[in-house]
C-alpha cells in the first residue's frame, strides 16, 4: 500500500486534529464527560511554548514569539488541582525549550499512556503554534494538508522546508493505546492564518503569505515514529485508515477554533494567554454545576465572540462509547464550590497569596486592589473574609485575612469589587497610519482626555485599534467570508484582532485629523461601554434578576441571562441553539425584566448596538423615571412589543439592578431627555452620566463623589447582567402571520 494511504483521512486538515464537523450538535452532550469518573488517578500533561527559536534554514517562515502559551499551562494546572481534584504530582508540564518533540512524545507515552489504567482520567493540553504539512505521494482528496502541533525544536536537524512537527496522525495512534476512555485533548493553536494581527499574535507558524505558498513537508523521523506505533498496536495501514475515518480514538478532542480559523495569543489586562484557554478556564472556575460540552462550548463561544466576531469558534468531537455519552467535562461534579480565586499559599496567619483565575475578562481592571472576597472551604462553608491589598500581577495577588483562617485550596467568591479611580480607553495605533504615532497619540488625548494610546503590537491590553484598512486586511477578511468591508485606504477603528468595527470607516482620502474628529462620538460610546462592562457580575451577584428576549409568533427560542449564584442553582440557563441567537431585522421581539428578589429593586435596561451606540431603553417615562425604575419584589416588567432594528451585528442588552435608588443617574438622564419625552434616549456623553451611575451603585455612602474617587460594588446590592443576540438581514422565509419581505436586490 502506498504511503499516501497511511496519511490521508476523510478530511485531512480536520482529521489531523481528530475532528470532523459532522454531527457536532448531535454528539455535543457527550463532550468531556470522560474526565468525570471517580477514579483512583487523574493524569495530565500540559505543554506551553512561548519562545520559539527563529530557524536559520527556514527564512520563509514567520514564526513569532508567543506571550501567553506558558500562562495557559498555569491556568490549566491551577484549575485541575483546585477545581477538579488532580494531585499536583500527577500533572507534568513542559514549557519553552523543555517542550521538544522527543520530550512531548516521551511524556505522552510514559506519563499518560503507560500509567493510565482502565477508568483513569487523562488530560493533554497544548498551547503553542500550529502548522500544516503536505500529504506524501499523490493526493486525491480536496484537502491535501495535515495540521500539526509545533514543538520547540520543529526545525532542528532538518533541511529546506522539512519540519519536526507532531502530526495528528501520530497522536491518534498514541491515543489508541490508552486503556481508559476518559481522555481529553485540548489544543489551543492555529491551523491557518498566522503572524501578527493588530495587538495579538496568531498561534500559527505561518503567515497568510506563507499559507498561500503551500504547506511544508514532515520529517522522515515522524513518519518512522508512526510506523513504530503501527507495529506496537499490531495494525495494518488499512486498519489505521479505517479507524481514522471513524473519528476520535479515545475520549474527546477540543480545539480553540475551527480548522480554517485563527487562535489568538491575546493581551488581557496585565497578562497574556490563549483567548480560548483563559475564557474556558475562567468559565469552569465560575460554573455552578455540571454541564455537557454543548453548553460549555456555547458559553465559551459567546465569550470569544465578545473578543472577535469573525473567528475563534471552539469545536470538539468525542469518540463513541458509553462513557463519553454520559459524563460531563472533566468530572461529574466539581469537588469545590465555584469561585473567582483560590488560596495558593498561606504566607502568615493574616496574609495569603491568591490565584485569580475566575475573573471575567471584561472586569479585570476592577480587581487591581481593594476587592473583598468571601472565603470558603471545599464544602462551600463560609470561613471568613479576604481583602486584596496588593496590585494584581497578572492573575496573582496577595490578600489580607480580615476574618477567619485561610488554608491552601480554599476558594474565594467575589463580595465587593473596586472600580478604579481612573478608567481609560486604551487605543492601539497601527503602523498602517504611516504617521508619527506620538503625534497621533497627542491629537487623540487633546480631544478626549480618557484616551490612552500605544503603538501596536504592544504587550499592553488595548480595547480598540486606530488604523488604515489595507489590501492585506481585505484579503484576510475575504478569506474568512466577511462581507461589507471598508474601502481600502480608509481610516477607522478595529478590534484588537484587526477586524474592522462596523460603520467606523469613511472614504480613502480622509485625513487622520478628520478621521479623529469624525470618530469622536464613537470613542465616547466605546468608553461608556468600557465602564459598563466593568460592572458585569452576572456569575457572582447575589441579587436574583433576569432578562429574556424572545422572537414573537413562535420564531426562534428564548434568550435568557440571569444570576444563577443568587438562587443557588446548579446550572446556567440552557442555550438551545447557537451561542449567539440570530434575530432578523424588523422581527417583533418580546422583552421581559424580572426581579426575583423578595425586596424591591431599582432597574435600568440599556442596549449597546453593533455600531457602538448606547441607548437607555428602561425606564422610558422620563416624566417620572425614578418611579418607573422601581420594580417590585417578584415583579416582571414586560415591554410593549418592539422590533429588532438595524444596525446588523451583535447587540447587547445590559440590565443594571440595585437595592439603592439610581437617583443621580436618572436625574442626569432625565435632564438630557427631550421635554415630555417617552422612549429610549441615547447616551452620548460619558463623563457626567457614568459618574452619577457609579455613585448610585457604590456602597461608599456619605462620601464625596469626586470624579477620581474609587467606587465599590457589593454583589449583594448590585447586579449587572448582559445578554447578546445578533441582528441579521431580513429574509423572505417568513411565517404565516408575518409581513412579506422583498428579495434582496
Amino acid at each position: 500500500m502506498k504511503r499516501r494511504q497511511l496519511l490521508q483521512g476523510s478530511a485531512a486538515a480536520l482529521a489531523a486534529i481528530g475532528l470532523n464537523q459532522i454531527g457536532l450538535e448531535r454528539r455535543a452532550t457527550r463532550y468531556g464527560k470522560a474526565l468525570a469518573q471517580s477514579t483512583p488517578r487523574k493524569l495530565a500533561l500540559l505543554v506551553g511554548i512561548n519562545d520559539y527559536p527563529q530557524p536559520q534554514l527556514l527564512q520563509s517562515f514567520s514564526a513569532e514569539t508567543l506571550y501567553g502559551a506558558v500562562n495557559d499551562v498555569e491556568l490549566q494546572r491551577q484549575l485541575l488541582i483546585h477545581r477538579f481534584g488532580f494531585h499536583p504530582n500527577d500533572i507534568q508540564t513542559l514549557t519553552n525549550d523543555q517542550a521538544t518533540r522527543e520530550n512531548i512524545l516521551t511524556l505522552y507515552d510514559e506519563h499518560l499512556i503507560k500509567q493510565a489504567g482502565d477508568g483513569d482520567v487523562v488530560v493533554f493540553h497544548f498551547s503553542g503554534h500550529g502548522g500544516r504539512v503536505e500529504e506524501l505521494d499523490v493526493c486525491d482528496t480536496d484537502a491535501c494538508q495535515n495540521s500539526t502541533l509545533v514543538p520547540y525544536d520543529y526545525a532542528a536537524e532538518t533541511e529546506g522546508e522539512t519540519v519536526q512537527d507532531i502530526m495528528g496522525h501520530t497522536r491518534f495512534l498514541m491515543d489508541s493505546a490508552f486503556q481508559t476512555e476518559n481522555v481529553t485533548i485540548v489544543l489551543d493553536c492555529c491551523y491557518s492564518g498566522g503572524g501578527k494581527r493588530g495587538n495579538v499574535v496568531m498561534r500559527s507558524r505561518f503567515s497568510d503569505q506563507d499559507l498561500r505558498g503551500g504547506p511544508t513537508t514532515i520529517s522522515p523521523t515522524e513518519l518512522d515514529y508512526q510506523q513504530a506505533w503501527l507495529s506496537r498496536l499490531g495494525w495494518s495501514e488499512d486498519e489505521f485508515i479505517d479507524k481514522r475515518r471513524a473519528g476520535v480514538a479515545k475520549g474527546a478532542v477540543i480545539t480553540s477554533s475551527k480548522a480554517n480559523q485563527r487562535s489568538a495569543d491575546y493581551q488581557f489586562e496585565g497578562f497574556a494567554a490563549g483567548a480560548f484557554t483563559y475564557l474556558l478556564t475562567k468559565y469552569l472556575w465560575q460554573q455552578t454545576g455540571t454541564q455537557a460540552v454543548e453548553q460549555t462550548i456555547k458559553y465559551v463561544t459567546r465569550s470569544t465572540t465578545r473578543l472577535s466576531d469573525h473567528s475563534q469558534n471552539p469545536e470538539y468531537e468525542p469518540a463513541s462509547g458509553p462513557i463519553v455519552q454520559t459524563q460531563p467535562l472533566y468530572q461529574s461534579a466539581h469537588n469545590s464550590p465555584p469561585g473567582e480565586a483560590v488560596v495558593t499559599e498561606v504566607v502568615s496567619d493574616t496574609r495569603i497569596r491568591l490565584w485569580l483565575g475566575g475573573l471575567d475578562a471584561q472586569s479585570l481592571a476592577a480587581f487591581d486592589q481593594g476587592s473583598t472576597f468571601t472565603l470558603l472551604n471545599r464544602n462551600g462553608q463560609v470561613k471568613g473574609t479576604i481583602t486584596q491589598d496588593s496590585p494584581r500581577d497578572g492573575l496573582v495577588a496577595q490578600g489580607q485575612v480580615t476574618e477567619g483562617r485561610a488554608e491552601v485550596g480554599d476558594l474565594l467568591q467575589e463580595r465587593v469589587r473596586t472600580i478604579p479611580a481612573s478608567v481609560s480607553l486604551a487605543v492601539g495605533l497601527d503602523d498602517s497610519l504611516n504617521a508619527d504615532w506620538q503625534t497621533i497619540a497627542t491629537q487623540l488625548s487633546n480631544r478626549l482626555a480618557f484616551l490612552t494610546s500605544n503603538r501596536v503590537p504592544t504587550q499592553q491590553a488595548v480595547q480598540v485599534i486606530f488604523g488604515r484598512f489595507t489590501e492585506e486586511n481585505r484579503q484576510t477578511l475575504m478569506a474568512q467570508r466577511v462581507e461589507d468591508l471598508p474601502p481600502v485606504g480608509s481610516v477607522g477603528l478595529f478590534n484588537p484582532l484587526l477586524e474592522p468595527l462596523p460603520a467606523a470607516f469613511d472614504q480613502p482620502n480622509e485625513s487622520i485629523e478628520d478621521a479623529i474628529a469624525r470618530l469622536q462620538p464613537r470613542f465616547k460610546s466605546l468608553y461608556i461601554t468600557r465602564i459598563l462592562h466593568l460592572l458585569l457580575n452576572a456569575e457572582t451577584s447575589r441579587l436574583n434578576i433576569s432578562v429574556s428576549v424572545k422572537q414573537s409568533r413562535g420564531r426562534g427560542v428564548p434568550i435568557l441571562a440571569t444570576t444563577p449564584r443568587s438562587r443557588g442553582e446548579t446550572l446556567q440557563p440552557t442555550l438551545l441553539t447557537e451561542a449567539i441567537e440570530e434575530i432578523p431585522v424588523e422581527t417583533q421581539i418580546e422583552l421581559v425584566l424580572k426581579n426575583g428578589e423578595a425586596q424591591d429593586l431599582y432597574m435600568s435596561l440599556l442596549v449597546l448596538d453593533a455600531h457602538g451606540e448606547v441607548t437607555v431603553l428602561f425606564p422610558y417615562d422620563w416624566d417620572a423615571p425614578e418611579d418607573q425604575a422601581l420594580v417590585r419584589a417578584g415583579e416582571e416588567v414586560s415591554f410593549p412589543t418592539i422590533r429588532a432594528i438595524p444596525p446588523e451585528g451583535i447587540t447587547e442588552l445590559l440590565v443594571i439592578a440595585s437595592n439603592n435608588q439610581l437617583r443621580q443617574a436618572l436625574k442626569t438622564m432625565q435632564r438630557l431627555a427631550p421635554a415630555s419625552h417617552r422612549g429610549a434616549i441615547p447616551l452620548t456623553e460619558p463623563g457626567e452620566v457614568m459618574a452619577a451611575l457609579l455613585d448610585d451603585l457604590s456602597t461608599q455612602r456619605g462620601e464625596p463623589s469626586a470624579e477620581n474617587q474609587q467606587r465599590q460594588m457589593d454583589t449583594g446590592q448590585v447586579a449587572a447582567v448582559s445578554l447578546l443576540y445578533r441582528v441579521v438581514a431580513k429574509t423572505c422565509d417568513r411565517g404565516e402571520n408575518e409581513p412579506p419581505c422583498s428579495a434582496p436586490a
